[in-house]
């Protein structure tokens, strides 16, 4: 098995142009992505959650404060839609997360929308960034990690889905999301 790494946005187009035979990187199977690929089984769950500067959290209690603020989300991410529907907010979209953490600390974006659990480790790894007390709320299709597969490729997703049921059974999925989110923000 070859690994690749890239950028976020470009991982749907890599998989559809066959440069690999499926995407691991915390994928939402939204409406909108399964008309292009197949999904397997959700694998993971996390909520979203608004990362700030360390001082400046207090005055945002929902989303819609968020409106006038310059955001940071990850290109083509669930963050972005989330962004995208806050009235009045001006979007910063990036390809790779650390380099939204250098925007949000160096005050060229107010915040930041991320997964919780990836925000809760940058601000235990990097001084002076907090989380906010905002609450996102996801419907259940904008919620939830899963494996995209080429479209048509009904062997792969069951194969998968077996392995991904026995890693979820044995607790190996948690122990590798604990395990990655240990090394956000290093």
């Amino acid at each position: 098995m070859k690994i690749e790494d890239m950028d976020f946005d470009g991982l749907l187009m890599a998989l559809d142009t066959e440069k690999v035979d499926f995407v691991i990187s915390g994928l939402t199977p939204t409406e909108e992505r399964k008309k292009n690929v197949d999904f397997t089984d959700i694998y993971y769950y996390a909520e979203q959650a608004v990362l700030v500067r360390e001082g400046e959290g207090g005055s945002l209690s929902s989303l819609n404060d968020l409106s006038g603020k310059q955001v940071g989300v990850q290109k083509s991410s669930i963050q972005e839609g989330i962004a995208q529907g806050i009235d009045g907010a001006k979007l910063t979209s990036l390809a790779k997360i650390p380099e939204l953490i250098l925007e949000l600390q160096t005050g060229r974006v107010d915040a930041l929308i991320l997964e919780k659990p990836v925000a809760e480790q940058y601000v235990k790894n990097q001084q002076g960034l907090a989380l906010s007390d905002v609450k996102i709320e996801q419907a259940d299709d904008e919620a939830g990690s899963a494996i995209a597969v080429k479209k048509g490729n009904q062997e792969l997703v069951e194969q998968i889905n077996a392995t991904l049921q026995k890693l979820k059974s044995n607790g190996d999925i948690e122990r590798f999301v604990i395990e990655a989110n240990e090394l956000v923000g290093d």
